[in-house]
């Protein structure tokens, strides 16, 4: 190992040179005082047990002994420092001849023999008390056999860097020529480290402190990454005065596993929180034991692989909850991260594109474990600045773990939360709820990846924050089918002693990282073993706060709630019985209810909503609709020039969110301008891929801030919701993200026709998705051409397609669309037929298809609600099947003659089915009457019976 010294030089010169010359010697340094009580406890209760009470060092509660002799605590710590019992008592024979302090050449600080025991311990030391401490330390492997070639090394505050504070030496006790005191509530300090072939491996990392203060919190950072969490306690509180002059005030911390490949690292503590009065003596580095004890539970072979999607935004990340699981199942390979090892994780943060500077480490708090879209590589854009690997991502996703076959899960944490968001924004302390569409469908994105007759506990969703319940059992229920299990970490929160689950609720306490790992962990083990984790030390030695039996409650709470839910037969019953409301819509994209034959529709006047518009023109008659285009507003006016009126509105206003310069950003229609519109139909900006300079790339801006979709869902549409100023929102990066990595668009930019203005194609499948929701789930995709792939034509129609279902899982939820088409056959003409026509001559009054294949037959119901005897219906039900669905069926509406001439009917069109997708779903067309009959009653009757062909 190497020391860069690039600290204080002032110390440089004298202490780099004596370091690394010891470190030259491979040799255990001093500073090795401070043993860690997870290692060495047990055999200090057995010496309790035996009536031996002096001289325990290891904690601070007793540092010295009496009658010049080494007590039983003390022959726990010096085995530690040898390889067997013979040589531990002879070094207790050696330190027993020794008068009031015995120097261990191994142990930094001396033995101190001739003092008082701890208040309570009565009697001196026996002969005989060292000698047993060897001989219990046998029987809790204690013992390092490779204490003789074992490594430690020492690294002085004064030789590394530091922010909020500076090198004093006020307190006794210190080593080298001072300590780092903080004097600022946010400061750090760095060590540098740089690491040859003969020192790499697995150290204990160790801080020697002192404080006068309690709670005193600070981060360990390795290499840039948040590693473990510290709260320097006041070990002082049942003293009555801190005596500066004792050099028992300092304490090391539990030591921490790091690993230490070849090459330059850093070791940064970092405070949070109050850290005034917190002093680092130095730190210390010790070659890990390479033996460690085994639970009996334990399995050579996990029973299933993990694979965790990282969360960025969750209180604790997928590094905090991984390792527990290996130590579960004594399985180093059971777990792994999602590009865990690669530069660019997804991320999404507000600021945080795929640039190559902002990865995980720099954007700490987004949704970016939900969502992820194209790689690096040519794709629709021509090179991205970034170099994130979506196929090797999705690889990954998909093979799961080497080694474990198909039992694999794939460990997602939704959230319904998003990081730019304030709390109390529009009177909820979360708003993100309001707009579960957008967990469900990153959710079902990952899902899709692994999809596969893996049954349950291939998709695992972490339950980890009460408000994203509803959410979680919601996509649980709705995509069951892809083998998806609820890990139901809040409620094992809620199962926990209340001290611990204070601690929790607390959130910034130093406990909370830790008890939620490992009630994660917990969960995910009980989920698959059907039994509680039974830890006999090895969690225990993980963790830096909690104790055996903070543990041992943990993972009862985890097992009682896992099993709690195992009673119910599907997450809806679980979600009733805990009262869970699951959401049954989108928030911010909903289904409008423009039923109408002709689309009268305005725009404020961008050229996004021009290309739009025309958008419009070209395919609604693809749903049996013609189009009015009533206008745009002047584009630079603070407030836009209506074309809709009170008494005859327009069914859409259509109007970009943001960056819609010139004109306003934003616009919110008073009470009397709402009135002349149906439909406030909003859309998030495209940022072009050349001169846009935020790293807020289309096909990233998903979670952005400012610019991204789900930010325009959350702040520029809910409001309008809220005030029922009606709004929708279809998210165009969202759209562009899905179709650019599902159709093969060659490369170059297919997406934009010019870097300002978007395509034919996604225009037209974004008007396709906007008219969906508009008129409450209609299609507008119309015939799938006879074209190749990759043709114009077939572009066109798969960005129709696109736009379609994507408004379908917005404003439902629901996991795949009904594809229903019912369409007049004239949008011009919405007469019914004649008195006496007779059925099933000519072309209907409308026809009925499915555009893609049920799994089932669907049986299609067309009547009417209101003047039933208005019309004759022929067929009025229809049955289409898995092989007989595509061919438009004719349907007839036909004036009955008895309500008068020009009576508007609704007419239905209603599906059932046992495909979930194809059922409850319900068209509506509205046709008038005709003449009356000059004499009698008509004498054709409707079908009774299923139709299936003209």
């Amino acid at each position: 190992m190497h020391l860069a010294c690039s600290g204080k030089t002032m110390f440089c010169t004298s202490i780099c040179h004596v370091i690394l010359a010891v470190i030259a010697q491979v040799t255990i340094t001093g500073a090795q005082t401070q043993l860690t009580p997870l290692v060495l406890q047990k055999c200090i209760e057995e010496c309790e047990k035996q009536g031996f009470c002096c001289g325990n060092r290891l904690n601070g509660e007793a540092p010295y002994t009496a009658a010049e002799r080494l007590s039983c605590a003390n022959g726990c710590e010096i085995a530690y420092y040898s390889t067997k019992v013979s040589e531990c008592k002879d070094y207790c024979e050696e330190g027993n001849q020794e008068g009031c302090t015995y120097k261990h050449p191994l142990i930094a600080t001396e033995f101190s023999k001739c003092k008082s025991c701890q208040e309570g311990c009565n009697g001196s030391p026996s002969l005989e008390a060292c000698n047993i401490g060897c001989e219990e330390a046998s029987k809790h492997n204690v013992y390092n056999p490779g204490s003789e070639t074992s490594t430690s090394w020492l690294i002085e505050a004064e030789e590394a860097q530091f922010n909020g504070g500076g090198i004093i030496s006020e307190l006794n006790g210190y080593t080298g020529l001072g300590y780092f005191s903080f004097n600022e509530n946010a400061g750090n300090i760095q060590f540098n480290l740089d690491i040859d072939s003969d020192s790499q491996g697995s150290y204990l990392f160790q801080v020697r402190y002192a404080t006068k203060q309690t709670y005193r919190y600070a981060a360990l950072i390795f290499d840039g990454a948040w590693t473990h969490p510290y709260n320097f306690l006041d070990y002082y509180e049942d003293h009555d005065e801190f005596d500066d002059n004792e050099s028992t005030i300092w304490f090391y911390t539990d030591p921490v596993d790091i690993l230490l490949p070849i090459g330059a690292h850093t070791l940064i503590l970092e405070t949070y929180h109050s850290s005034i009065g917190l002093n680092i003596d130095h730190v210390q580095l010790s070659k890990a034991p390479t033996a460690s004890p085994t639970p009996s539970s334990c399995d050579s072979k996990a029973p299933r692989g993990y694979v965790f999607v990282p969360h960025t935004n969750a209180n604790l990340a997928a590094s905090d909850v991984a390792p527990l699981l290996k130590i579960m199942y004594c399985d180093q390979d059971c777990a792994d991260i999602l590009l865990s090892n690669e530069p660019n994780l997804p991320n999404f943060k507000p600021g945080c594109g795929l640039l190559s500077n902002q990865g995980a480490s720099k954007c700490q708090r987004s949704n970016a474990g939900l969502f992820y879209w194209p790689s690096g590589e040519r794709n629709a854009y021509s090179d991205p600045p970034y170099s994130h690997d979506r196929t090797k991502m999705i690889g990954h996703a998909r093979d799961g773990v080497n080694g474990y076959g198909e039992a694999q899960s794939l460990v997602i944490h939704p959230e319904s939360s998003y990081a730019f968001l304030n709390p109390g924004d529009y009177g909820s302390s979360n708003p993100g709820v309001d707009i579960p569409e957008y967990v469900y469908e990153g959710v079902r994105l990952w899902s899709e990846v692994v999809e596969g007759d893996l049954g349950s506990g291939r998709v695992l969703l972490v339950l980890s924050k009460i408000e994203d319940a509803g959410a979680v059992f919601g996509i649980a229920s709705t995509f069951r089918s892809m083998g998806v299990s609820i890990i139901p970490v809040v409620f094992a929160v809620d199962l926990l002693p209340e001290a611990l689950k204070d601690l929790v609720l607390q959130e910034t306490s130093p406990y909370d990282k830790e008890i939620l790992a490992a009630i994660e962990a917990g969960c995910l083990y009980s989920h698959e073993m059907d039994q509680q984790f039974v830890d006999e030390g090895l969690l225990h030695n993980h963790f830096s706060m909690l104790s055996p039996s903070d543990i041992s409650d943990i993972l009862a709470a985890a097992h009682q709630a896992v099993q709690d839910g195992k009673q119910f037969s599907d997450a809806l019953s679980w979600a009733s019985s805990v009262n869970i409301n699951i959401p049954q819509a989108g928030g911010a994209s909903w289904f409008g209810s423009v039923k109408t034959r002709n689309l009268r529709y305005e725009t404020w006047g961008t050229s996004t909503e021009s290309g739009l518009k025309n958008a419009y023109g070209q395919i609604v008659d693809m749903g049996g609709m013609s189009a009015s285009f009533l206008g745009n507003s002047n584009k630079g006016d603070s407030k836009p020039s209506w074309k809709g009126t009170v008494e005859n509105p327009s069914d859409i206003m259509l109007k970009r969110s943001m960056a819609s310069y010139p004109g306003p950003s934003d616009y919110f229609p008073d009470e009397e301008e709402v009135k002349r519109y149906r439909v406030w139909m909003k859309f998030d900006y495209q940022v072009d891929k050349i001169s846009a300079v935020y790293g807020d790339w289309n096909v990233q801006c998903l979670d952005a801030s400012y610019y991204g979709a789900t930010y325009n869902a959350v702040k520029k549409v809910l409001p309008m919701i809220r005030n029922g100023q009606k709004a929708n929102y279809f998210p165009t990066r969202w759209f562009m993200a899905q179709e650019v990595t599902e159709s093969p668009y060659p490369p170059g930019s297919k997406v934009m026709s010019d870097i300002v203005h978007i395509s034919g194609p996604y225009l037209q499948g974004m008007a396709s998705g906007m008219l969906t929701l508009v008129t409450g789930g209609r299609s507008f995709i119309g015939d799938k051409p006879n074209a190749d792939v990759g043709s114009s034509s077939w572009h066109y129609w798969h960005a129709r397609r696109t736009g379609y279902i994507l408004a379908w899982r917005l404003a439902t939820l629901c996991l795949r669309p009904p594809f229903l088409e019912v369409k007049p056959t004239s949008s011009a003409n919405s007469d019914a037929f004649r008195y006496g026509t007779e059925p099933g001559t000519g072309v209907g009054s409308a026809t009925v298809r499915l555009l893609e294949a049920p799994d089932s037959d669907v049986l299609i119901l067309i009547e009417v609600d209101d003047d039933a005897d208005g019309v004759v219906i022929t067929p009025n039900n229809i049955v289409l099947t898995p092989s007989n669905y595509i061919s438009p069926i004719h349907v007839y509406v036909v004036t009955s003659g008895k309500v008068v001439k020009g009576t508007e009917i609704n007419v239905f069109f209603r599906t059932s089915s046992d495909d979930e997708a194809v059922d409850g779903i319900e068209d509506m067309w509205m046709f008038k009457t005709g003449d009356q009959p000059l004499t009698s009653s008509p004498t054709d009757i409707p079908t009774d019976g299923p139709t299936s062909s003209p």
